[in-house]
């Protein structure tokens, strides 16, 4: 995907000049990286909420941001890298459906599925608030935005290896955290 002029956007970026860059990206990549959601995922809703999410990623680690090579082939890869969760996170469920509801009925009680998942979500906010800022970042990226270790370890000008402890520390610390 070809921006109108993506040196002058790059230049821009590293002049700290984000709310100008982003709007020209925002409108003239949004088309194409919707399709593109689109075309993996066969929702419209779903598609638009990754394009979304991505530009809000994009815009809370504007600070950060260290990209090489291509704007269109980072955003692109984003938008995949996203959609491919989502994707996976449906079939997921799908698969565990009717496994959950027979689970939902333990001795003739009924377990409230929302009560459970508010007590899960909880504990996982509270597990991510005690690990370090950075350690927080690189498992974020990773699980919830979908980004592969290299592309963590580009974006933070980390490297791999450290993505790698970080990640291992992360859920080590949460698998602790769970097992309660």
């Amino acid at each position: 995907m070809l921006l109108s002029d993506e040196k002058a956007l790059l230049h821009c970026l590293k002049k700290k000049r984000f709310e100008n860059v982003f709007k020209l990206l925002y409108y003239e990549s949004y088309p194409k990286l919707f399709r593109y959601a689109y075309s993996i995922l066969g929702s419209q809703e779903q598609a638009e909420d990754i394009v979304q999410n991505v530009f809000s990623d994009l815009w809370e680690r504007k600070e950060q941001l260290k990209i090489k090579g291509s704007l269109g082939a980072f955003l692109l890869r984003a938008v995949m890298y996203s959609a491919m969760g989502a994707k996976r996170k449906q079939k997921t469920e799908l698969e565990h459906a009717p496994a959950i509801s027979s689970e939902l009925y333990s001795d003739g009680v009924f377990i409230d599925p929302s009560q459970e998942l508010s007590e899960l979500e909880t504990r996982l906010s509270k597990g991510l608030e005690a690990l370090p800022e950075q350690c927080r970042n690189v498992f974020c990226l990773s699980r919830f935005s979908g980004l592969g270790r290299k592309e963590i370890a580009e974006t933070l000008g980390i490297s791999v290896r450290t993505v790698d402890t970080h990640l291992y520390r992360a859920i080590k610390k949460l698998e602790i955290i769970f097992k309660d």
